[in-house]
């Protein structure tokens, strides 16, 4: 069972109008490859809007540790970038791609591009880079190491925010409340592999709520979702339970 509950007491962040357009990832997913793979690490994985640093949740990408390892995702077209956010492995390595260079190129041919910085942040979550160029294809760089992303997300500035799909729940009358005051209430199946994905989208912040099949408050696992402006609230989530109980 799905509750959905949209905030819109408090007001956007500071500096930022509410408008339509800014920055949005335009990496997810878009087409990624990379110059080995080990271990089934897919390329893909590092764009699939998924940042669980935890390798068996099967969300981060694997190359080998050749002289030089790279990894890349096509953007479809020229934007101008912001930054890159990256969320590393967190249950072993996570220094990995510390020194790995971030690279902006309008080829696929990463030499020719310009570099954005270095990965200097293995704590953080995501590593920011900022970069302030322009280009079609990402790319990260490493010698003699293993490339691990858990997810990369490509902030660069766009028109307007891109349309919902039809699917998705769209907070239109939202209000302020706690998590036993939620606007909608879905009925949501789980998928054949124990696992829910869905989609939100709200003007400020939208709180989702699981609740059991009586729907009693006294027991609510909830998410909340940024949202400012539209730049942010475009989400995929995807939730799965597979270490108990997945009849639940």
């Amino acid at each position: 069972m799905v509750n959905l509950r949209c905030d819109t007491g408090s007001p956007p962040p500071p500096g930022h109008t509410g408008g339509s357009g800014g920055l949005a990832n335009v990496a997810l997913g878009k087409p990624a490859t990379q110059s080995s793979q080990g271990w089934g690490g897919d390329p893909a994985r590092g764009v699939d809007g998924n940042p669980n640093p935890i390798w068996g949740a099967g969300t981060c990408t694997h190359t080998q540790n050749g002289p030089e390892e790279w990894w890349q995702v096509d953007l479809g077209q020229t934007y101008d970038i912001s930054g890159v956010n990256l969320y590393h492995r967190s249950d072993c390595c996570q220094q990995r791609l510390l020194t790995a260079t971030v690279v902006v190129s309008d080829t696929p041919s990463y030499s020719s591009g310009s570099t954005c910085g270095l990965i200097d942040d293995h704590l953080g979550e995501p590593d920011e880079t900022q970069c302030n160029l322009s280009g079609r294809y990402v790319t990260v760089v490493h010698h003699n190491e293993y490339i691990t992303i858990c997810e990369l997300q490509v902030m660069a500035y766009v028109a307007s925010a891109p349309a919902p799909p039809p699917e998705d729940y769209v907070c239109v009358n939202g209000r302020g409340g706690n998590t036993q005051t939620y606007d909608t209430i879905f009925d949501q199946p789980l998928g054949p592999d124990k696992s829910l994905i869905f989609r939100v989208k709200a003007a400020n912040d939208a709180h989702v709520g699981f609740f059991g099949a009586d729907q009693s408050t006294s027991e609510v696992y909830e998410i909340v979702l940024g949202g400012w402006g539209n730049t942010q609230s475009g989400k995929t989530v995807m939730l799965s339970r597979f270490a108990c109980c997945p009849s639940r």
